[in-house]
């Protein structure tokens, strides 16, 4: 069971203990409430395996096709990990791990993207391209062929790791690196193949020669917790885990009085429960325990 605590029972445990340490000192019940909304969903990516049926959740993203640029004039200087073209106006960090193609004197040539501004890309490595001075280039959002936005689905947070993808047919797509996805058109062995890996808010998909895919995707993802704005609100969050979001709110509370050292000492002791819980040494149960034995 997730929701099985009111807000204000949940709280009132900080409230005496911030009212041990500085009675004066009033925090507003919302901002302990969205202290409280960030550090459950921290919790939920860390327990894992512990409570993520809890927390598993499917949605579908529609499948698009990456779009490239042309540009139809590029410098670039011998063994130079940077390409100006001055007519653009790219979007800052837009086409990190894209790349960058021409075609001088019948060779074709071939550079991944590692950062870019308005005007300039940055490549990973300046031999790739050859010199150029007024030369046109292609230049792909990524080294995917197409994409699925995750902004539709209710996410934890589009950066952590999705537990499952499915194509149209339910076949289950693997994992790939994001600096090895570009050498699937390289490999035979991958022509007839399907990978996906996260950028930014979406799941980009390195497909082989052979392989094309179309429709929806269907993503396995954590949702998100529902945040309790108003003291007569649940706490969305397994009862007996409520200690471990506690603790972490009690050390926002202990920044935020200045009392770093506390903090520090808070910090430290929930880090080690942290590791005991990731290497199975402590369940619901003994946290449970352990916390009525320290009270």
């Amino acid at each position: 069971m997730r929701s099985s605590v009111l807000a204000k029972e949940f709280l009132s445990e900080i409230r005496h203990e911030i009212n041990q340490a500085h009675k004066s000192k009033e925090f507003p019940n919302q901002l302990l409430l969205k202290w409280s909304h960030k550090d459950i969903c921290e919790a939920v990516l860390r327990l894992g395996g512990h409570i993520n049926q809890l927390y598993r959740a499917n949605g579908t993203c529609a499948i698009t096709t990456n779009v490239g640029v042309y540009q139809a004039s590029a410098a670039h200087t011998s063994e130079s990990t940077t390409v100006t073209i001055a007519a653009a106006s790219f979007t800052p960090d837009a086409l990190i791990g894209g790349s960058v193609m021409t075609v001088v004197s019948d060779v074709f040539y071939a550079a991944q993207i590692t950062d870019n501004d308005g005007t300039t890309l940055t490549i990973s490595r300046g031999a790739d391209l050859p010199v150029m001075t007024t030369d046109p280039v292609m230049i792909t959002m990524n080294n995917a062929k197409k994409s699925a936005l995750l902004t539709g689905l209710d996410m934890i947070h589009y950066a952590e790791p999705v537990w499952q993808v499915l194509d149209g047919s339910g076949n289950p797509i693997e994992n790939i690196d994001i600096n090895e996805a570009r050498n699937i058109l390289n490999d035979p062995m991958m022509d007839d193949e399907a990978f996906y890996y996260i950028l930014g808010e979406s799941i980009q998909l390195a497909l082989g020669v052979d392989k094309d895919l179309s429709g929806n995707l269907t993503v396995g993802f954590y949702e998100l917790p529902t945040e309790a704005t108003a003291l007569t609100a649940y706490i969305d969050f397994p009862q007996e885990w409520h200690d471990l979001v506690q603790q972490r709110v009690m050390i926002r509370v202990q920044k935020k009085l200045g009392n770093i050292q506390s903090a520090q000492e808070k910090e430290t002791d929930l880090e080690r429960r942290w590791q005991e819980i990731e290497a199975g040494n402590m369940n619901a149960a003994t946290i449970d325990r352990e916390t009525r034995e320290r009270k």
